[in-house]
């Protein structure tokens, strides 16, 4: 991962680790560096979490959903998922629930129902209410 986002011409590298092995802090620093130096991007993606410290700038949860909408064949529907902003060095963290449009091929973020109830009284009750 980190010669190829020492590559001018790759713009992205995505990693995939089944296991924690290999990304300590001084790993992770090390292609934070190398994808800084060419404007890159480097993805990790770790199937547990992770145990150690790491350098990355952010740091995303994301689970599946149960679509609530269905097709017309009884399938499952529509892909959901609940993405959380766990760590941002940027700015604030944050949590999402997204659900796929296969029609217009985009994402759009489900409201949950408590917070759609409440959004009539204002927005700082609404917030209260998350």
């Amino acid at each position: 991962m980190e010669e190829a986002l020492k590559c001018p011409g790759i713009a992205m590298v995505i990693g995939e680790f089944f296991q924690d092995k290999g990304l300590d802090l001084t790993t992770t620093r090390r292609l934070a560096l190398a994808a800084r130096e060419q404007d890159g991007l480097g993805v990790v993606i770790r199937h547990q979490p992770g145990s150690q410290s790491t350098a990355a700038w952010t740091r995303w949860i994301v689970t599946t959903q149960s679509g609530e909408v269905r097709d017309g064949y009884g399938g499952l529907g529509a892909a959901a998922f609940n993405v959380i902003l766990a760590r941002n060095r940027s700015g604030p963290p944050g949590q999402w629930a997204l659900v796929w449009d296969k029609e217009s091929h985009e994402f759009f973020e489900k409201i949950p129902r408590n917070l759609a109830a409440t959004a009539e009284h204002g927005p700082s009750y609404a917030r209260g209410a998350a």
